[in-house]
């Protein structure tokens, strides 16, 4: 327990447990921070440090103060996330409630001068896509070609598998029978096995 020029060789028991406490904080509060630097930064013999915070479980309040962090990192990410689904929500209500004064008021808006008014049409039809785009996203919902494209790469995924698989297979039975000495395999590195 030797330590020159350190409280330690004076006994200072304030000190001593100034230390600790200050030791045991930044353990807690900081992932990288092992009990050697502690022990060197603070002064404190490691193999002390070791038993109080074995005694005290500095090990579990650091687990449970970074499952703390990381809940409220997680509560405000999802008080975001739900934020900017209502907002678009409600853009999406907006959205529907003006086509729906649009319908409504069809007769004017739709017409000019007795004739249909193709600009208020094309904004309508913008409106309407935009709406059913807003819907889609918020509730997760693929459009029909994203859907065609997620089924292909799980086609894809199941044959790489399968024949990752029957590889596997072919490679186990020809190391088999090169155990039992019936076939010799040469490999060259760069080049295809041959076995004969």
């Amino acid at each position: 327990m030797e330590q020159n020029g350190t409280f330690w060789e004076r006994g200072n028991n304030v000190d001593r447990k100034k230390a600790y406490e200050e030791a045991k904080r930044e353990y807690l509060t900081k992932a990288d921070v092992t009990y050697k630097i502690l022990a060197e930064k603070y002064n404190i013999p490691e193999s002390s440090l070791r038993k109080k915070a074995a005694k005290e479980k500095w090990k579990k309040g650091r687990h449970n103060y970074e499952t703390r962090v990381e809940q409220k990192f997680y509560d405000r990410k999802s008080k975001i996330e739900a934020d900017k689904l209502i907002r678009i929500g409600e853009a999406a209500d907006k959205i529907a409630e003006t086509i729906a004064n649009t319908l409504e008021k069809s007769d004017k808006t739709l017409k000019k001068g007795g004739k249909l008014d193709t600009k208020a049409i094309r904004e309508l039809a913008s409106a309407l896509k935009e709406l059913s785009t807003t819907i889609r996203v918020v509730n997760g919902i693929p459009t029909p070609m994203e859907k065609c494209s997620m089924e292909i790469q799980r086609a894809r995924f199941e044959l790489e598998q399968k024949k990752f698989e029957a590889e596997e297979a072919e490679r186990a039975e020809r190391a088999e029978k090169a155990e039992q000495g019936n076939e010799i395999i040469v490999k060259l590195e760069g080049l295809e096995e041959y076995s004969k």
